[in-house]
């Protein structure tokens, strides 16, 4: 009997998740504070200014996939890799569209506030 054997699978698992789940939680609290910004962003009068988080992340998740697929074409499953990782890598990218959208939709357009401006202005302007 060797002395790795004698160890308790119960916590290499837990030595495991230990490292790992703080690395979990601060890649989940740099999404979420992206997705603030991002919301910040949309915000903006420069409607292109929004769509920088969703361009870099899906141009990010698409390369990751096409890695992993290279990587792993070695493998039986290769043919499946592409959209088993596609979708969750694109998950960010599709949150980001959603914030955009969302947030460019709750704002008034812009043709408002100028016909709002001139309709005020007739208005002082007939006082």
């Amino acid at each position: 009997m060797m002395l790795c054997d004698s160890v308790p699978s119960s916590t290499t698992n837990f030595s495991a998740l230990a490292i790992m789940l703080p690395i979990i939680l601060f890649v989940l609290a740099f999404l979420i504070g992206l997705g603030f910004a991002q919301y910040h962003v949309s915000k903006s009068k420069n409607k292109a200014l929004g769509l920088i988080l969703p361009i870099v992340f899906c141009v990010l998740g698409l390369s990751v996939t096409i890695f992993i697929s290279f990587v792993l074409s070695l493998a039986a499953f290769a043919g499946r890799t592409f959209l088993i990782f596609f979708i969750p890598t694109q998950l960010p990218a599709l949150a980001y569209i959603i914030i955009y959208f969302s947030v460019r939709s709750s704002q008034p357009k812009d043709d408002n506030k100028k016909r709002d401006k001139e309709i005020e202005k007739m208005n002082i302007q007939d006082l």
